[in-house]
């Protein structure tokens, strides 16, 4: 079995930004089911939400999407091991999912030998409420949030994107999974990160 290096960092701190910063509420609750952000996913659960607030008037949740922080990978790494791949400013829509996109590069057998080769890799982020309904996330200033109306659910997961030859099917996998698959050079690891703080509830004021 191949050897990688993934790193998950847990939620720390939530801030409010409107006209000032607010600290998160102490009341609203974060669980997960442990899975692993770049294999199988990760589900997260916020509770407590509608007794936190006094209102969810202009309250929404997600993060900067040009901050480095959120997730990384590097797909030919050694120690130390280091961010190098981020997942910034390339996103698009498709309801409630959210897809960020960046490359690395793998060191991969292609005709008897390793090359450097360059993959596409993605973060994908699905939101829905407590009862499985989309909740649609949306652009707001340099932000990618959705709106928040009660307790909601996400699921994190990162993929790779690679064709072999010869194989007709292809599909994004996750990031591990896919790595492990491939013929890559065992000289070399893959590098992982996701950092949950980088998630927060944001205020925005008419």
């Amino acid at each position: 079995m191949k050897t990688f290096i993934s790193i998950v960092f847990l939620l720390t701190a939530f801030y409010s930004q409107s006209q000032e910063l607010v600290k998160f509420p102490e009341g609203v609750k974060i669980s997960h089911d442990n899975g692993e952000v770049a294999r199988e996913g990760r589900h997260y659960s916020f509770t407590g939400v509608n007794e936190s607030f006094n209102t969810l008037e202009n309250i929404y949740f997600g993060f900067n999407h040009e901050n480095k922080e959120l997730a990384c990978v590097n797909g030919k790494d050694l120690p130390p091991f280091e961010c190098k791949d981020f997942f910034i400013d390339n996103y698009n829509f498709s309801g409630n999912a959210l897809y960020l996109y960046s490359k690395t590069i793998i060191s991969c057998k292609i005709d008897y030998q390793f090359e450097d080769t360059e993959v596409d890799i993605r973060l994908k982020i699905i939101a829905t409420d407590v009862f499985g309904e989309p909740i649609d996330f949306i652009k707001k200033e340099n932000l990618l949030v959705l709106p928040i109306i009660g307790d909601f659910d996400l699921y994190v997961v990162m993929e790779m994107f690679y064709n072999l030859e010869g194989e007709t099917e292809v599909e994004w996998k996750p990031v591990l999974d896919l790595f492990d698959y491939l013929p890559t050079n065992p000289k070399y690891l893959i590098f992982t990160s996701f950092e949950e703080s980088s998630l927060q509830f944001y205020n925005f004021e008419n």
